[in-house]
């Protein structure tokens, strides 16, 4: 018996050839466009060895900055307060209340061995105090200072720099990469030779005894206390005894006041009590707060004290020490 096609298995069958002449144009078409992003990128998850294929060099924002043995790994990324968690989970609230404005990074790669790369990350904190206070914040326990600029230092594979309003990290994947790091940071600085703002309040810390390295900017939170913001801290050794001076200028004398009681009064409603001092400064108040001293006054439009002191008579002689050091 006769086999029969039917009108519709005919139909079918010629749709089908129909929709494979049309995968195979569409693929061709595909391999025809060299799409060099895509060709990194995978050769950079892969470990693929060779020379690192380069980006057009229009692509990097950065190109300046690149010493020759680099070339781009992978095209250039922007990220702005909406989407920086993409790229920084779990830090993404320091810089946002830090007054973040924009993140824009690359990663770059030997030219003899892709292998070996480093990932520039420039972030626009819109001004100087802002850039200061993510860049101290976030200070490493094994960092060296740096010479790019004046807030700058590096650990065994990266280097951290503070710049005007801009804070930079360049991270490499290891140690070997730390010259062209550092020839990175010099050459940024160079292109902003304007942008070295000075922060007034680094100056007003008293020198003796002082931790340079310390002195940080808290943007927000400060200490556990909402509204206290915007406040300098840093470390000092006074005999045995270690402690930690702050400051913090605000809009007017009276702003400054009204903040100190307020502070007060946060401490005594977390179980402080306030206790007596020899102080000669006008309206200092001393808390003692579970087994740690709290010294808190106010000079002009800044507060200032000493923060959680082991001992009274130490913090109240460097509350004094302060005192006299702010204008």
């Amino acid at each position: 018996m006769k086999n029969q096609v039917s009108m519709t298995e005919r139909a079918v069958g010629a749709l089908i050839l129909v929709g494979l002449v049309g995968i195979c144009v569409w693929v061709y078409e595909r391999q025809s466009r060299f799409d060099a992003s895509v060709l990194v990128v995978t050769a950079a998850r892969q470990g693929v060895d060779g020379p690192a294929p380069s980006l057009p060099e229009a692509d990097s924002p950065f190109r300046d900055f690149m010493p020759d043995s680099l070339a781009p790994l992978a095209p250039p990324e922007q990220f702005n307060a909406e989407t920086l968690s993409e790229k920084i989970d779990g830090k993404a609230e320091l810089y946002l209340s830090s007054g973040f404005v924009s993140l824009t990074c690359q990663r770059f790669a030997r030219v003899s061995d892709r292998r070996s790369w480093l990932e520039l990350f420039v972030y626009d904190m819109g001004e100087a105090r802002n850039a200061f206070s993510v860049f101290s914040s976030q200070r490493r326990a094994e960092a060296e200072d740096a010479d790019p600029t004046r807030f700058a230092y590096r650990t065994p594979n990266a280097l951290f720099m503070a710049h005007g309003g801009e804070y930079v990290e360049i991270v490499g994947s290891d140690e070997s990469l730390m010259e062209e790091m550092l020839s990175i940071g010099k050459r940024f600085v160079e292109s902003r030779p304007q942008a070295g703002e000075t922060l007034g309040e680094l100056a007003l810390f008293p020198r003796d005894g002082l931790d340079p390295a310390s002195i940080t900017l808290l943007s927000a939170n400060v200490f556990g206390y909402e509204k206290l913001d915007g406040t300098y801290t840093a470390a000092y050794a006074m005999g045995e005894w270690r402690l930690m001076a702050f400051i913090s200028r605000r809009s007017s004398p009276e702003e400054a006041r009204s903040l100190a009681a307020d502070y007060e009064r946060f401490l005594i409603d977390n179980g402080g009590r306030v206790v007596e001092t020899g102080l000669k400064i006008p309206g200092a108040r001393v808390i003692h707060l579970f087994d740690v001293y709290e010294v808190i006054f106010t000079r002009g439009e800044r507060l200032a004290g000493v923060h959680e002191a082991d001992d009274q008579g130490a913090a109240e002689a460097l509350a004094a020490r302060l005192y006299e050091a702010l204008p």
